[in-house]
């Protein structure tokens, strides 16, 4: 895909977005403004396609456009069965678009929503679309008057005068336009419109008569003999000075001596430019390289040797964080680029659910590490289908219940250390434990015993198992069980947590753990038996020779007594498989999900490492969220301490 097929894809899905979120703002209720700035969006998506050369999806934008300017003037009541048609119309642009960026170019024919779109404007605006004559006004100004007349037959005379026009501003400036070019660009003229121009007149006529748009083209001589005779009394004028200053017999006064007029060239630096996402890939690769090449060599440096480059090699060091630092910044893209798309599929779902919801998101600035933000998109759809399938009740129920008609569901994100933190929240019926245990226990995924002894906490994350949902009948919605499974298993697979907080009858949150980048990290690596493994440096509260005196079995499981309470015992050995060499050390790691103590058998060593996820039959390992590669070679797992 070429530059400008590429910026044309990219500009026009950010105005798709814009496009959805201020018709969404439309049905609630907005202003002109709001109106005024759809029909703006519209208007530049048809003339920007019609300039690529488009035509099906500039036709299909056009009469969008048509349908809006149509409720702008009045001539239309919007209501829901109109506001659909609309959302059909931007969603089957976002459609074509989508082919334009795999194909280059538009496959699909859009006839037949364009008809339906035009047939149901003649119907509310009795029979015409907005079509009225214009009066012809005159041409004001100086240069060639021009008049193209279009094909009567074609379908699209607007998009046909826009193609014209745009052309023609390659070799001439246009100077004035009869009727207006808002006019002439709608296709509000019968076949023909005059253009006032300024430029080399063989040019236009060559450009003009290539286009396979125009069918006949009339260049106006008035203009030019106007203009002539202008150069001619100019001529005679300065001829008639001439001849009285030689009749002059006195001595000529010196010329007049004006000061030149100093020329200011106003000079603007760019500011920024657009850097393609392979490029940034590729840039963070070699800086991943260059991190890994820095530990060999430190690694394999003798010490007599470290000690003499001592201060160069800090330097050195300190020149690689700072690289790192700059790349990692390059990355981080803000949240709104996803969550700008999600009133959009809210609105969808409410609708096809007959829910009545007011959606809330809050902190959609927060920047996140791009790996990260292409993979949240699927688990946040996800987490709002479950609020609004599973959570928010219908409109009367609420009612009945003495809550507001209304449901809310809230997306709130925020910046922790190094994690980010995405919240979705409902204010609906909540997580009902004992359901959710029945239901677990008829599925044969826990025995009546485990369900009995079960905390209402570890019910809720029952939620995530494979195949589990409490919804007796599948829909589109749900039903098979899959949603909240894809959620906690993405969120690990990049190295987050997911947890649960539901009250019934008030509402569920659930809470996602997310790192703001995923390449490179700082972990403690300790020994387990004769194996290697990587803790998050970010999550370690605390490391120490383990007491044995100091771990108590509790309810059949060992507790590490710590600053007057107590906190799970997890034996590294037992939890990855690995014969352990005695267990002589513990570390204390905490995150929002759970503080628990690790028992390994050595603490080797605090590194900075590259981190590269799992992938294929490897992806969605418990207790693993990545691999890193240390200097000399050596493959170490990174441990996510929430699935161990």
């Amino acid at each position: 895909m070429n530059e400008y097929l590429e910026a044309f894809v990219e500009e026009s899905k950010s105005m798709i977005t814009d496009l959805n979120n201020l018709l969404l703002e439309l049905e609630k209720g907005g202003d002109e403004e709001v109106i005024n700035s759809i029909f703006r969006i519209a208007h530049t998506l048809k003339g920007n396609s019609a300039a690529m050369g488009f035509d099906n999806l500039a036709e299909l934008a056009h009469a969008v456009e048509d349908l809006l300017d149509a409720i702008r003037q009045g001539k239309t009541q919007l209501n829901n069965e109109i506001m659909n048609l609309i959302f059909e119309g931007v969603d089957s642009i976002g459609d074509l678009l989508e082919e334009v960026m795999e194909n280059g170019a538009p496959q699909s024919n859009a006839d037949e929503l364009i008809s339906r779109i035009r047939s149901e404007l003649e119907k509310r605006v009795e029979g015409k679309v907005d079509k009225e004559e214009t009066e012809e006004k005159g041409l004001e100004g100086e240069g060639t008057g021009v008049e193209i007349k279009i094909d009567p037959s074609s379908q699209m005379k607007g998009i046909d005068a826009m193609i014209v026009l745009k052309n023609v501003e390659e070799v001439a400036e246009i100077v004035d336009t009869s009727p207006s070019r808002e006019e002439i660009e709608d296709g509000k003229f019968d076949t023909s419109f005059r253009l006032l121009l300024k430029g080399d007149i063989s040019k236009i006529r060559e450009v003009l008569q290539k286009l396979p748009q125009v069918k006949e083209l009339i260049v106006g001589e008035k203009e030019e003999q106007e203009e002539e005779k202008c150069e001619e009394k100019e001529q005679e004028k300065e001829d008639k000075i001439k001849k009285e200053e030689e009749a002059k017999t006195e001595k000529p006064s010196p010329p007049l001596k004006r000061p030149k007029k100093e020329v200011k060239i106003r000079t603007e630096k760019i500011q920024s430019v657009r850097i393609g996402v392979q490029k940034l890939d590729e840039l963070m690769n070699l800086v991943e390289e260059l991190v890994v090449r820095k530990l060999k060599l430190e690694n394999s440096m003798p010490p007599e040797l470290r000690r003499g480059i001592e201060r160069d090699f800090s330097v050195f060091d300190r020149v690689i964080s700072r690289l790192q630092d700059t790349v990692m910044d390059l990355r981080l893209i803000p949240l709104k680029h996803v969550v700008d798309r999600l009133p959009r599929v809210v609105r969808d779902l409410s609708q096809s659910l007959g829910r009545e919801i007011d959606f809330e998101i809050v902190g959609s600035d927060v920047t996140v590490d791009r790996t990260v933000l292409d993979k949240i998109q699927d688990p946040l759809i996800h987490l709002l289908r479950n609020s609004i399938d599973h959570g928010i009740e219908a409109p009367e129920e609420r009612e009945r219940l003495g809550k507001p008609r209304r449901g809310k569901v809230k997306l709130h994100a925020e910046k922790m250390k190094d994690y980010v933190i995405i919240e979705v929240s409902d204010d609906g019926k909540g997580l009902d434990a004992e359901v959710i245990k029945k239901k677990a226990v008829e599925k044969g995924m826990i025995s009546p015993e485990r369900a009995q002894e079960m905390s209402d906490e570890e019910a809720y994350n029952l939620i995530f198992q494979p195949g589990f949902s409490t919804k007796e009948k599948i829909t589109e919605v749900s039903g098979r069980g899959v949603g909240m499974d894809i959620v906690v298993n993405t969120v690990r697979s990049l190295g987050g947590s997911v947890e649960v907080k539901s009250e019934k009858g008030k509402g569920t949150t659930v809470r996602m753990r997310l790192p703001l980048t995923m390449a490179i990290m700082q972990i403690l690596l300790v020994g387990v038996g004769s194996e290697k493994y990587g803790l998050p440096l970010k999550d370690i509260m605390e490391v120490r020779p383990i007491n044995r005196c100091e771990i108590r079995t509790v309810a059949g499981a060992d507790k590490l007594i710590i600053r007057g309470g107590t906190i799970p015992v997890i034996y590294l050995s037992n939890a990855l498989g690995v014969q352990a060499n005695g267990g002589k050390m513990v570390v204390v790691t905490s995150s929002f999900e759970r503080t628990v103590a690790l028992v390994c058998d050595d603490v080797i060593s605090q590194k900075e490492v590259v981190v590269k996820s799992l992938g294929g039959v490897l992806r969605g390992i418990r207790g693993i969220s990545g691999v890193s590669i240390l200097g000399e070679g050596e493959v170490v797992p990174i441990l996510d301490v929430n699935s161990l």
